[in-house]
């Protein structure tokens, strides 16, 4: 019976020329030593294929897989662990492109330390940007803070809790700790969020993606804040709020189908009985 298996690309010879060394060595024409050196290959090679012919009648020789059928296993089980990890990483993009469906459902929050202005060293000290970016709406809020503190988070998510137009059930941080503390240890986010009896949501652990819209509205910022020629902080944080308005009034947004945060907060609003209900209380 012939061997299913192709003969594998660098073989030292035909099939036919394996058959016919096969046959002057079973026909005493030649000796195994004689035949390996002249058809150039090792006398262990001959001796295998004689024996493959013997008791398997591969009269062409062909070579069987050389993979041995437990590296095959593993190699099967790596890739399918590969085929896997891909599946979720593509799960996780998906997971992340979703939109929440209600208004206030889920507000991201981010820091980012603000660039220096021209002139400035660090003896001027740092400023930090914060945002905020609802879910649903794209709706937005930016603020520039002293320091990376958790009263200064703290500070901040005040700000956006009175000026959101929209009751907010949901923050979403990562576990920086400006954001993650102990409420009996009187951690001044944490105790505001719990104050307001709002659910806080942590991204995974060296996994900032999980929390791309925030870090999304961060690059728009800072895109923004390279095309300025700023003289002074008190100036960066006068025209900041006025790009925050022209984000949230006047820019469409591909995501909310070239709609501003503004106009599809109010369309929602009119068509969604939920938000309606939950808003309206």
């Amino acid at each position: 019976m012939l061997h299913t298996y192709t003969q594998h690309k660098n073989a030292r010879l035909t099939p036919l020329r394996r058959r016919e060394m096969v046959e002057r060595v079973l026909r005493k024409e030649l000796s195994q030593e004689q035949a390996a050196s002249e058809y150039k290959v090792h006398r262990n090679t001959v001796a295998k294929w004689i024996k493959d012919h013997q008791e398997q009648g591969n009269w062409l020789c062909l070579d069987k897989k050389s993979t041995p059928e437990k590296h095959r296993f593993t190699s099967g089980i790596k890739y399918i662990e590969k085929l896997s990890a891909k599946i979720r990483r593509k799960v996780e993009r998906k997971r992340m492109l979703y939109n929440r469906e209600h208004l206030g459902e889920l507000v991201h929050i981010d820091t980012k330390k603000m660039p220096w202005l021209k002139g400035e060293t660090a003896a001027d000290g740092k400023e930090y940007l914060y945002v905020a970016i609802d879910d649903c709406s794209r709706w937005a809020y930016a603020a520039v803070m002293p320091d990376k503190t958790d009263e200064s988070a703290a500070a901040f998510l005040d700000e956006v809790l009175t000026i959101s137009p929209v009751p907010i059930q949901a923050i979403m941080t990562d576990n920086g700790r400006e954001y993650k503390g102990k409420l009996d240890r009187g951690h001044a986010f944490e105790c505001l969020l719990d104050a307001e009896h709002i659910k806080h949501i942590y991204t995974r652990v060296k996994r900032p993606q999980t929390n791309g819209k925030a870090e999304r509205m961060i690059r728009t910022i800072i895109m923004w804040h390279k095309s300025i020629k700023f003289r002074s902080r008190e100036e960066r944080s006068y025209a900041l709020t006025d790009f925050i308005s022209w984000y949230n009034t006047q820019k469409a947004h591909s995501s909310l189908k070239n709609q501003t945060p503004f106009d599809f907060m109010v369309d929602h609003y009119q068509n969604c009985t939920n938000c309606t209900q939950r808003l309206g209380n």
